[in-house]
């Protein structure tokens, strides 16, 4: 299924950026994991990501090329790397980042 990336929009701004900066803050200061889980959570069509040279999770679709972070669309610099498939190629990378940003 075919996300509408303006409903996601919608959901980022009326359910996060309109609380302000301390809430922003909160999900760009080491809580990008949830922000990502919670959109995925709302929109089960998008899945996550880790960006690794940003250290970043979002949420996106790989088909639309489209990804979100809590500032909403987000311009990618760099290759985004399914958690299914860094779960699957680099098993202690990936339980290392569950471990660090989950807990």
């Amino acid at each position: 299924m075919e996300h509408d990336s303006s409903i996601v929009q919608e959901f980022i701004a009326r359910r996060f950026q309109s609380f302000g900066a301390q809430v922003i803050d909160c999900f760009t200061a080491g809580n990008c994991y949830w922000f990502a889980h919670i959109l995925c959570t709302e929109f089960p069509e998008l899945k996550m990501y880790y960006i690794a040279d940003e250290g970043h999770f979002v949420a996106g679709d790989d088909r639309s090329n489209i990804y979100y972070d809590i500032t909403g669309k987000k311009s990618l610099q760099y290759q985004p790397i399914s958690l299914e498939t860094l779960r699957l190629s680099d098993k202690t990378w990936y339980d290392r980042l569950m471990r660090d940003c989950r807990n």
